[in-house]
């Protein structure tokens, strides 16, 4: 990690080179693993984040074997002698692609990246049941991956496991979603607009809807507080859904040196709700302020068997964890509110 030896690889030649060049220290644990009939299961875990990162934040200093962590490394101290840091693996997405961008560096990080196609943007396998239309859209989820994912070719150089099929998942939605007691889906809907003025919603459909059917409820207005909604994780035990909520707009002075959409007086917050409620209802439950870290929280997920309570930041770049025994109760009736 001496600054007297940066080199670019580029992605291709990185994973063809994986049996036989130092890429391969990612694959020969799992090979060990393969062939040991008692050792614990081994993953491969991938962060990508496709809003990117401060390099400066991220990258550590002094040399290969004796480096300092970063400010965004420092909590991996433990596993420093675990770990390989990498840098300059090419993933390049072009802005001229059609779909979310996004969507397209999360599969281009991922997989390979489409093939150029000159002045046509329409580069990336489309998904069943997308019209043309649709196609065109520049903020649309229409595409799918190009080849096999980054994961499934380090598996190919393990002979111990060729010819088994490894399942993988990508955490870009959840099966939290939903709820099989209940019988409903549960959508984080979000409507971009100009200012703070939302029609942002909680949407909750029977889970066999079809077509265009008005959801069974929506909780959604001013004492909501939804402005900017990311996403929903639904507590089906206590009958809860738990929503990151931004409650700010992207508003860039790009005279700035380093220009910033987030106005430090309009943090986000974790709302939760019950999965009855309905109309314009206050959340039940709300975790906010500076001494939560939180920023503009964008993923939430919970773990009711230790009553605690996990969030990303998309501006702290952190994972936080709050200890909540409050929240895993049984709630109360819900109140009344606007379309109960």
């Amino acid at each position: 990690m001496k600054s007297d030896r940066h080199f670019r690889i580029r992605r291709r030649s990185f994973l063809a080179g994986l049996g036989t060049t130092a890429a391969g220290m990612f694959v020969r644990p799992l090979v060990a693993q393969a062939q040991s009939p008692t050792g614990s299961p081994q993953r491969i875990l991938l962060i990508h984040r496709p809003c990117g990162t401060d390099m400066p934040q991220w990258w550590p200093t002094r040399g290969t074997t004796d480096w300092v962590a970063s400010p965004l490394l420092s909590s991996f101290n433990a596993l420093r002698n675990d770990m390989v840091i990498l840098k300059g693996v090419d993933c390049p997405r072009n802005q001229n692609w059609l779909g979310d961008k996004h969507g397209a560096g999360m599969i281009a990080m991922m997989a390979p990246p489409p093939k150029d196609k000159g002045s046509d943007p329409h580069v990336w396998p489309v998904l069943p049941g997308y019209t043309v239309a649709e196609q065109n859209d520049t903020n649309a989820k229409f595409f799918t991956s190009t080849d096999k994912t980054i994961e499934q070719l380090f598996l190919e150089q393990i002979a111990a496991l060729k010819g088994t099929a490894i399942p993988s998942v990508q955490l870009t939605s959840s099966l939290e979603s939903a709820d099989s007691k209940r019988d409903c889906i549960i959508v984080a809907n979000r409507v971009d607009g100009p200012g703070r003025a939302s029609d942002d919603a909680i949407l909750v459909f029977n889970r066999l809807d079809n077509g265009d059917p008005k959801p069974r409820t929506k909780i959604a207005g001013p004492h909501t507080g939804i402005i900017k909604i990311r996403q929903v994780f639904v507590d089906e035990e206590r009958g809860l859904i738990y929503a990151t909520i931004k409650n700010n707009f992207e508003n860039y002075n790009v005279a700035d040196p380093r220009p910033s959409p987030w106005d430090p007086n309009k943090t986000g917050f974790i709302g939760v709700w019950s999965i009855d409620d309905n109309g314009d209802v206050p959340p039940r439950a709300v975790i906010k302020g500076p001494a939560t870290g939180l920023v503009w929280p964008a993923g939430v997920a919970i773990n009711p068997k230790h009553q605690e309570i996990y969030a990303i930041d998309s501006v702290s770049n952190a994972l936080f964890m709050f200890k909540m025994p409050e929240f895993f109760v049984k709630p109360p009736a819900s109140p009344a509110a606007g379309g109960r």
